[in-house]
């Protein structure tokens, strides 16, 4: 906050202000990694609907596969992170996503 010129008051914050902030980060993680997964899911979902075609040779056959295989270990990888922030905070993130639907 400014008041008047080159005045500055820093609000103080209360307990509960920062566990609220707390909460939300634990939150906007669990979300993030919980979207990411979700986008890494349908990109491998393509890339398996792309090598179904006959029209590719080795080459590019391969590089798809080699693609797909790190798709997916990315999906699995922002999965069991948001696993892991849930166990470290049920709590927190249940009532988030009550509230959320």
């Amino acid at each position: 906050m400014y008041f008047g010129y080159g005045t500055q008051v820093n609000p103080s914050y209360t307990k509960q202000d920062k566990e609220i902030a707390r909460q939300s980060r634990i939150c906007q993680k669990y979300k993030y990694y919980i979207g990411e997964a979700e986008k890494a899911k349908k990109w491998y979902q393509k890339t398996m609907e792309s090598l179904k075609k006959d029209t590719l040779n080795k080459e590019n056959r391969e590089a798809g596969e080699r693609l797909a295989k790190m798709e997916k270990q990315s999906c699995w990888e922002y999965f069991n992170k948001a696993q892991e922030l849930k166990q470290k905070h049920p709590e927190i993130i249940t009532e988030s996503l009550k509230y959320s639907l």
